[in-house]
């Protein structure tokens, strides 16, 4: 990695010490915002570093569509924020709600030039496209997106160092902007719009200035981002560079903490790093525990509630009584399997550790890299190997889904308490998969291919499909 890169994280990673907001909040309600808060990312499905840019969001749409208000106050939003535990009391002052206030009316005044510029999208999609990168510059005016941005940068310099395209496959900027969606959305979990406001930076300098602010151009030129980087996920060689990307964006988060942790000071890197692994298990393990609980007591009250709501009432009225049995087995099916799935969930394991850590002081040391970096042309699927695949997804599909309805024809469920496992099984499915992946987070070597596993794998994947 190159010695201005280093700075430039080192620099944007130290903690900025802000003076005292100037402008009053009003606490009476922040514990209930609080848990409020607290409660929505727990049943959400949004990564936690996406909680405040979404959060943002939902402020300025409800603000929008229900207060009488001529458009969102600055000053709100950011109250709400602080409320939220979102924001530091000390970020807000008069200067940081003048800007977040310029950037609001920026794209208000956008959403109100919908109707006259060309755009791909219907004008709802469009102004939740706008007020998504409202937000993302929202974040950034108030500073808090300056070390990711730095660090999103700093991959994309590797990646374009490291990685190998196909020749003659693609264009130069094809390649460029691959790296830069890659780097974007493997290190900071970056959606469409994040990837647009780096794509905005790039190409409309001009929108952050006085004379983007009423230039009907820009603003259809915002909306078709949207399709151009749809094209550019669309893109055979996307999956590929993704795949390829993630290894490499661990081993930059790795280097991230470590830069947090000791101030930028890299010298005994081996250790330094070891100590910031047993740090980032611990926190995965903790949140891995915390995922399975929830999931638990999701299952059980869920279930229960289903049982009493729709089972018992349907049996009773279709039979004249209830079967304890169907009930029990509807009870305890989905969280008996939730525990098989996920008790032997492991973070890590000494070799991958060790290899992070190799990996990491390649990057330092600008040493050529272990890790997969060469892509390759993708193999288009002909319409043989078409078929093939999707009549051996449908074998999997009656598989799995034949097997289920055997054995619950064979305990006699009726239609209801059959529907009611079904769904639940599915649904246990996706958990157990998504609490892996939280797991697996920082896994940079693959787990060996088993005939068994695989197989598994195979037919458990109609039903993760559904779930």
């Amino acid at each position: 990695m190159d010695k201005l890169s280093l700075e430039k994280l080192a620099l944007t990673a130290e903690k900025r010490r802000s003076k005292p907001g100037d402008v009053k909040i009003d606490k009476r309600l922040s514990a209930y915002i609080e848990r409020y808060e607290r409660l929505r990312n727990i049943v959400g499905f949004h990564d936690e570093q996406l909680w405040r840019r979404f959060a943002i969001q939902r402020i300025v749409k409800r603000e929008i569509l229900l207060s009488t208000k001529e458009k969102p106050r600055a000053e709100d939003l950011l109250q709400e924020l602080v409320l939220g535990q979102y924001l530091d009391e000390e970020e807000v002052t008069t200067a940081a709600t003048a800007r977040v206030d310029a950037v609001i009316g920026k794209y208000l005044f956008a959403a109100q030039m919908l109707g006259r510029v060309e755009c791909n999208m219907s004008r709802q999609d469009a102004r939740f496209w706008l007020f998504g990168i409202m937000a993302i510059e929202i974040e950034e005016v108030l500073g808090l997106l300056n070390h990711s941005l730095a660090l999103a940068d700093a991959m994309k310099k590797e990646a374009m160092a490291r990685f190998q395209f196909p020749q003659f496959y693609i264009t130069k900027e094809q390649e460029d902007i691959f790296t830069l969606i890659a780097s974007a959305e493997t290190l900071l979990k970056a959606d469409q719009e994040f990837v647009a406001y780096l794509l905005i930076k790039r190409w409309y300098p001009a929108w952050f200035t006085e004379n983007g602010l009423f230039n009907g151009q820009y603003v259809q030129e915002i909306c078709a981002l949207k399709m151009q980087i749809t094209q550019y996920e669309r893109h055979p060689l996307f999956k590929q560079i993704i795949r390829i990307a993630k290894p490499h964006s661990i081993v930059f988060l790795v280097f991230d903490e470590v830069i947090k942790k000791y101030r930028g000071d890299l010298t005994d890197l081996q250790q330094k790093c070891r100590v910031v692994l047993q740090g980032i298990y611990s926190n995965l393990e903790r949140k891995v525990r915390r995922q399975v609980w929830y999931s638990f007591l999701y299952l059980l009250l869920t279930k229960f509630i289903l049982v009493l709501v729709i089972e018992f009432p349907y049996e009773k009225w279709r039979y004249g009584s209830g079967s304890y049995f169907q009930a029990g087995v509807n009870l305890g099916s989905p969280v008996l399997l939730l525990l098989i799935l996920t008790v032997c969930i492991r973070v890590s394991t000494e070799r991958n550790t060790k290899t992070i850590i190799k990996e990491v002081e390649n990057l330092v040391l600008d040493r050529p890299t272990e890790l997969e970096s060469k892509l390759t042309v993708p193999r288009e699927r002909d319409l043989a190997r078409s078929v093939l695949f999707n009549l051996f997804f449908a074998v999997a599909y009656f598989l799995s889904y034949g097997a289920m309805v055997f054995v619950l024809r064979m305990w006699h469920f009726n239609i209801v308490s059959g529907c009611l496992f079904v769904f639940f099984i599915t649904l246990v499915t996706y958990l157990a998969i998504r609490i892996r992946f939280t797991a697996e987070r920082f896994r940079i070597i693959e787990q060996a291919r088993l005939v068994g596993r695989e197989i598994l794998y195979f037919i458990a994947l109609p039903i993760l499909s559904s779930g």
